[in-house]
């Protein structure tokens, strides 16, 4: 699974980010995890204030 920020921080304090997970560990929870841990650790260690996810389905 790789993880990127698409943008950094704008004015407002908003991020975009977005990920890529292979289709042999889709389906497992993986990307759920990540999340949840990447926008904790986002809202509890940075000054971000709002993110944002794309979606591409393959």
């Amino acid at each position: 699974m790789v993880l990127w920020v698409l943008s950094p921080p704008d004015q407002q304090g908003n991020v975009e980010i977005g990920y890529d997970i292979i289709p042999e560990y889709q389906g497992r929870g993986y990307a759920t995890e990540m999340a949840k841990a990447f926008i904790r650790w986002t809202f509890e260690e940075t000054p971000i204030l709002r993110g944002y996810c794309g979606m591409s389905l393959k």
